[in-house]
């Protein structure tokens, strides 16, 4: 009689609600211990990204501004990827899927 094959585990696909570990780790102050930073993925409008965000194609939010240059629900974007900076005019009410570090 023939065996059946083996069942294959399928890994968990993360979810925006799910928080992923990056890989990095940061020393707190004042215990001097290694702590895993964790990064939660969301979607958030591009007026409340804040500098540090990683947006999905792999972008570090620099800053967002909303200045005089730009027009009524615009904001600028400045944008940092592999050493080179970018400044790229959105919606302020674009949904932006970023992932941020646990604050």
């Amino acid at each position: 009689m023939a065996e059946a094959p083996a069942a294959q585990t399928v890994p968990a696909i993360p979810t925006f609600s799910e928080n992923t570990t990056c890989g990095f780790s940061r020393t707190v102050p004042w215990s001097g211990k290694q702590q895993e930073i964790t990064m939660a993925t969301e979607k958030i409008q591009a007026r409340y990204l804040q500098a540090g965000d990683i947006i999905g194609s792999g972008e570090t939010v620099n800053g967002v501004s909303a200045g005089v240059r730009t027009p009524r629900g615009r904001v600028e974007v400045i944008l940092d990827k592999d050493g080179r900076t970018r400044m790229s005019i959105w919606g302020a009410y674009t949904l932006i899927s970023v992932r941020r570090a646990d604050r």
